[in-house]
C-alpha cells in the first residue's frame, strides 16, 4: 500500500500535532526498526491512520481518529465482507478511509509517500 500526502499529523489525547520529523514522532508507538521500516511486532498495540484531504493522520486510538472531523462513516463494503468471513482483515477497519497497520508489517515515509510492507514469514511444511 502506498499513499501520497502533503501534511503529516499525530493525534495525541484529542490534540492534532503536525509531525515535522517522522522518525522522532514514531516513538509514540511500540514499533521496531527493520530494513528501513518501522515494524509492528506487538499484536496488542495498534497503529491507526487515515488519509483526509491530503493529510495523513496517525493515532494509537481508533476512537480518536473517528472523532477527528467526524470521520465515523461505516464502510458498507467492509461490513459485507465481515458478514461473509466473520472478521475484518488488516489493514481495514469498519470505518471508511481509516486503516490499521497489520501485524508484522512495516511502514516508512519518504518524500511525502507513505508505504507499508509485509514482513510476515510464510513457512511451507512439506509432507
Amino acid at each position: 500500500m502506498k499513499l501520497t500526502f502533503e501534511n503529516l499529523y499525530l493525534l495525541n489525547n484529542k490534540e492534532k500535532v503536525k509531525i515535522i520529523d517522522f522518525n522522532k514522532s514514531i516513538t509514540n508507538f511500540n514499533l521496531c526498526y527493520h530494513s528501513g521500516y518501522y515494524v509492528r511486532k506487538n499484536i496488542i498495540d495498534r497503529v491507526y491512520f487515515c488519509l483526509s484531504a491530503k493529510d495523513l493522520i496517525f493515532s494509537n486510538s481508533l476512537k480518536l481518529l473517528t472523532e477527528n472531523k467526524n470521520r465515523n462513516l461505516l464502510s458498507k463494503e467492509i461490513i459485507e465482507n465481515f458478514k461473509e468471513i466473520g472478521f475484518i482483515p488488516s489493514p481495514y477497519t469498519i470505518f471508511e478511509n481509516i486503516y490499521s497497520l497489520p501485524y508484522y508489517s512495516g511502514m516508512k515515509i519518504n518524500k511525502n509517500i507513505f508505504e507499508i510492507k509485509d514482513f510476515s514469514q510464510t513457512k511451507i511444511l512439506l509432507f
